[in-house]
C-alpha cells in the first residue's frame, strides 16, 4: 500500500509543470491591466500569464488554481495564490499560502529574485 501511495505522489509532483517569470515581466504584465479604483493593478484582470518553460515562451491561462512562488534576494520562498495578487506602488500584495491558514504578505518587486508559476491542479 505504501508503494502505491508513493507512486501516486511522485506522479502528482512530476505532472505539475513550473514556469518562470522575471520580476520585470511580472510588473509589466500587471501594469497592462486597468488601474482599479483602489489604485492597484489586480492579477484577476490578467487573462494569460506570459512565462518561460526552459527558454521557450508559454502562455498560462489564469485561473483560481494558479500558484506563484516568489523567491526573494535572501533565497526565501513565498507562496501565493496568483489571483490574490495586486501590484500597488511597486509592492506585490497577496494571500500567501500557509500550512494552516492564509495570510496577507507584501513583497517589493525589487526584492524578487525569481518568480515561479504553476497550475495547482494536480491533473491537467
Amino acid at each position: 500500500m505504501k508503494r502505491i501511495a508513493l507512486i501516486l505522489l511522485a506522479a502528482i509532483v512530476i505532472s505539475c509543470k513550473a514556469y518562470t517569470v522575471t520580476p520585470q515581466s511580472l510588473k509589466e504584465q500587471f501594469e497592462k491591466t486597468a488601474l482599479s479604483p483602489d489604485n492597484a493593478f489586480h492579477a484577476k484582470q490578467i487573462q494569460e500569464i506570459s512565462a518561460f518553460e526552459n527558454d521557450k515562451r508559454v502562455a498560462i491561462k489564469n485561473s483560481p488554481s494558479v500558484e506563484m512562488w516568489l523567491t526573494d534576494l535572501n533565497g526565501t520562498r513565498h507562496y501565493f495564490y496568483f489571483n490574490s495578487l495586486q501590484l500597488r506602488n511597486n509592492m506585490l500584495i497577496g494571500d500567501e499560502i500557509g500550512f494552516w491558514r492564509t495570510k496577507v504578505r507584501k513583497i517589493t518587486i525589487d526584492s524578487i529574485q525569481v518568480a515561479t508559476i504553476k497550475n495547482g491542479r494536480k491533473i491537467q
